[in-house]
């Protein structure tokens, strides 16, 4: 019977389901999955809008391309912290340490969503004249979600 409720609770936790009935638990483990998902998503979305904004300066000023470049710079203050922190989380032992590793991910992330809303350059790059884009509110509101969904 220990076996059974230790494969049963291992199941629940690891996979987010419930073993008796296959039915979604939305459990930590789960939640963490979906957060580091849309995190990752959200990154990629903001990285595909300055290679955009990169080809199409590029397109107007042929001459500019080496300088297009230092765009990188605006994704590469999202060094993978935050993700190895909720990857940490899910994969924590104890209820303690992922505890830990869930204080770290909301540090890093409150850290971001300031950096995202005060910081010219993100407010330089979504008001470029060459073409629209939504960092601000693309990373930003995948942060705001975030921080409001970290589970205990």
């Amino acid at each position: 019977m220990a076996d059974e409720d230790a494969r049963a609770t291992w199941i629940a936790r690891v996979l987010g389901v419930s073993p008796a009935t296959g039915a979604s638990l939305d459990g930590p483990l789960v939640a963490y999955r979906k957060l580091l998902l849309q995190w990752d998503q959200s990154k990629k979305s903001a990285g595909s809008q300055i290679g955009d904004l990169q080809s199409a300066v590029v397109r107007e000023f042929p001459d500019l391309a080496d300088a297009a470049k230092r765009l990188d710079e605006v994704m590469g203050r999202f060094n993978e912290g935050l993700g190895d922190a909720l990857d940490s989380a899910m994969s924590a032992d104890s209820p303690a340490q992922r505890e830990r590793y869930r204080d770290r991910a909301a540090d890093i992330a409150r850290r971001y969503f300031v950096m995202v809303n005060t910081h010219p350059l993100f407010r330089h790059v979504d008001e470029n004249p060459v073409t629209p884009l939504t960092l601000r509110a693309t990373l930003g509101g995948t942060l705001k979600t975030l921080l409001g969904a970290l589970p205990a």
